[in-house]
């Protein structure tokens, strides 16, 4: 597993991209927070993560409903995500949450295939 680091010495997160069950990249996923990865050596790795359904502009802090995240129209759909650096993830579940109208889904999800 490498991890990256920026100028300051800041882990960095890692990119994310929703694949199809034979490992073809779909597209980024690119508006996520609260990424939470355990590797386990001797048993499944599990990763959890909030994925959030609309863009939202990171300078002004705006959520704009008219534009779905181009990832998220797919994850219930393929329920496979690489992890850049790591591996393959498999979705084991998928909860919808609403919070002041923004939708996220909350996804565990446990390692398949190292990179």
């Amino acid at each position: 597993m490498n991890v990256n680091f920026d100028h300051f010495d800041r882990a960095e997160n890692p990119k994310l991209f929703i694949c199809t069950p034979n490992n073809k990249i779909l597209a980024p996923i690119s508006n996520y927070t609260n990424l939470v990865i355990k590797p386990t050596f001797n048993g499944l790795s599990e990763l959890s993560i909030h994925v959030y359904k609309y863009i939202t502009d990171d300078d002004v802090g705006i959520v704009d409903t008219s534009r779905i995240c181009e990832g998220y129209k797919y994850i219930e759909s393929y329920k496979q995500i690489h992890v850049e650096n790591i591996g393959y993830f498999i979705i084991q579940s998928c909860d919808n949450i609403m919070m002041d109208s923004i939708h996220i889904l909350k996804l565990q999800l446990n390692l398949v295939k190292l990179n």
